[in-house]
């Protein structure tokens, strides 16, 4: 059975953890200090903000190597958007539904429209009421050498995933979000993702 967002964050501000090399522990502390809502995406919901308001995944591989793990995640919501492998964990979570492209997002409560994890999430925000979202990690390319913050990864995405992929369907939703109201800032300080205003994480109130 399919799950409904509940609009419990209306107008506030989310952050969104990915998985590029720019997160760090502290900026935890920064987000709880301004009461931010936390969206932990992937491994960032397990072992950096297991405390987060949300943990989401899109991927069947991951949940693969890390369902054994998902105890970890104390916070409120587990959420996904695809099928999932059964009887890997007994822990619940929530699945919505996921129509294809296009549009590049969804405003239906019950659906992510979205292509990689840090699209879902971003899409996950402005159906929980989000008026503004940060994002940190989403570099979208490997910087000095490290392409994750962790190196729980077994396999990791070679950069043509991102260039010809990711990359591009973000572009799509920065352009569906024109004139919405809602604002997205990328705190990633060397990113790929051009198409949203860039800010300093420590900077924002």
């Amino acid at each position: 059975m399919y799950w409904t967002v509940p609009r419990e964050w209306e107008g506030q501000t989310a952050i969104l953890w990915g998985g590029g090399p720019s997160v760090k522990p502290e900026q935890v502390t920064l987000a709880k200090e301004r009461g931010w809502r936390r969206i932990g995406i992937n491994d960032a919901g397990l072992v950096l903000d297991p405390e987060a308001d949300v943990l989401c995944w899109g991927d069947s591989t991951w949940f693969t190597w890390n369902a054994k793990d998902l105890h970890l995640f104390k916070g409120r919501y587990r959420v996904t958007w695809r099928a999932m492998p059964s009887g890997l964990t007994s822990l619940p979570f929530h699945t919505l539904k996921h129509p294809a492209m296009p549009p590049a997002l969804s405003w239906d409560q019950g659906a992510i429209r979205c292509n990689n994890s840090g699209h879902g999430a971003l899409n996950l925000a402005i159906l929980f009421g989000a008026k503004r979202i940060l994002l940190i990690g989403f570099e979208m390319k490997p910087v000095g050498g490290k392409a994750h913050w962790h190196r729980r990864h077994q396999v990791s995405c070679g950069p043509s995933q991102y260039v010809d992929h990711y990359a591009p369907a973000m572009v799509k939703a920065a352009k569906e979000l024109q004139g919405t109201g809602i604002e997205v800032i990328n705190c990633t300080p060397d990113t790929m993702l051009k198409c949203f205003p860039k800010g300093k994480l420590e900077d924002i109130r």
